[in-house]
């Protein structure tokens, strides 16, 4: 997997991500398991169901992988969503937020797909 594609492919930080994780070996790992992660699913499964904890969670968990592995456009859009859902139902409509994180994460998935 050519990683400095990857992460010039999805907004990432390859070299923050390098010195985080030491191995390209070990970035690749993550990066892989990331691609498989349900996390995503389970977001949207939680805005269908309306439900704000659920919503809170999985973009919490988003925000954390994705600062971990250092994808930082993705990084930024499950933060504001994670943010909007903090304490419960959001004041503000939150679909253009959702919106950024559903198309940053494809740019991470297809990024990482393209380049196995």
């Amino acid at each position: 997997m050519d990683l400095r594609k990857v992460y010039a492919e999805c907004g990432g930080d390859y070299e923050d991500v390098i010195g985080r994780l030491i191995t390209e070996e070990r970035v690749e790992r993550f990066v892989k398991k990331f691609a498989d992660s349900t996390d995503y699913d389970m977001l949207m499964e939680a805005v269908a169901q309306n439900d704000h904890e659920g919503i809170f969670r999985y973009s919490h968990n988003l925000k954390g992988l994705s600062l971990n592995l250092s994808f930082t456009e993705l990084q930024k859009s499950s933060s504001e969503l994670c943010e909007l859902f903090r304490n419960g139902a959001p004041t503000e409509d939150y679909s253009e937020v959702l919106e950024r994180v559903t198309r940053d994460r494809k740019r991470v998935v297809d990024a990482i797909r393209s380049n196995e």
